[in-house]
């Protein structure tokens, strides 16, 4: 004989679902203290940032070019302006409202993101290192190095360059 089917366990009462409260409909806050709209940029301070820098990039800020070309390491010119700042991604904090942000190629990471700043006053080019982890040096026609103080403007000599931390780059003045 078969035993009789299992009964279902009795219904047990649900309880009620209560509807939620009434909400008060926006009110509108007076511009001034309304809270800004915020947008989720990605970080570019990222090192892997950098790494899409494959050749030099110069933003331009100023329309007073000058007659002197910076010659990278290699061999581009770049057309220089009354004030230049130089590194792997610049900023211009700090620097002359006209300067032009040089960001140059740097697979080593020897530069800094913002290494230097370089002046042109009429034929003569100065450079001051911006604080930079690997520094900044004043090279003589011959070659021979003089490291330079941070924020201290130093004037490049006639056929000079200037190493970056280690970077070598020259300058050409056009007549």
């Amino acid at each position: 004989m078969q035993a009789p089917p299992a009964q279902a366990p009795p219904l047990q009462a649900q309880p009620a679902v209560q509807a939620p409260p009434p909400v008060a409909p926006p009110v509108a806050m007076p511009a001034a203290q309304q809270a800004p709209a915020v947008s989720v940029v990605p970080s570019l301070d990222d090192d892997d940032y950098d790494d899409l820098f494959e050749s030099t990039v110069v933003v331009v800020r100023s329309t007073q070019t000058t007659p002197w070309l910076l010659i990278d390491i290699d061999e581009t010119p770049f057309v220089l302006y009354r004030s230049n700042v130089l590194g792997r991604k610049p900023s211009g904090k700090g620097a002359p409202d006209d300067a032009q942000l040089v960001s140059l190629s740097d697979q080593s990471k020897v530069l800094s993101r913002t290494h230097a700043l370089l002046e042109v006053d009429g034929d003569r080019l100065w450079v001051t290192d911006l604080g930079s982890t690997n520094g900044t040096e004043v090279l003589d026609a011959r070659g021979r190095g003089t490291e330079i103080a941070a924020d201290k403007r130093t004037e490049v000599p006639k056929d000079g360059s200037i190493s970056l931390g280690g970077r070598i780059v020259s300058f050409k003045f056009q007549a």
